[in-house]
């Protein structure tokens, strides 16, 4: 079995961030924050392929913002509290759980993630 460095595997996904975005000629990104621990380490790691100034998070909360948990991430990669848009999703979702009748919670979380 292969063994896994996670250092190496960062330094990789680094990389292709930094080759990806060079080819396409781009310098800004958007990326959204979920609050949990995968979105925090894709923007930690696009944090340090790209310029701080150049990235904007998006969090798209239903019914509980994580705007509190995210601010000591912001502190801690110097990123300016304006790199921030929180829009709440749940008028949508609600609107179409209401119109496709959806009682079950596991196809409302479908919803919430897509």
């Amino acid at each position: 079995m292969r063994q896994f460095n996670p250092k190496t595997e960062a330094e990789k996904i680094m990389a292709f961030f930094k080759s990806t975005f060079e080819k396409v000629g781009k310098k800004k990104a958007i990326i959204n924050w979920s609050g949990g621990i995968d979105s925090t380490v894709s923007l930690y790691l696009l944090a340090k392929s790209l310029s701080i100034e150049n990235i904007l998070v998006l969090h798209l909360p239903y019914e509980h913002s994580y705007e509190d948990e995210f601010l000591p991430i912001f502190d801690y990669l110097q990123m300016n509290k304006a790199q921030l848009r929180i829009l709440s999703i749940k008028p949508m979702v609600d609107q179409i759980k209401s119109d496709l009748k959806i009682n079950d919670p596991f196809r409302l979380g479908n919803v919430i993630a897509r």
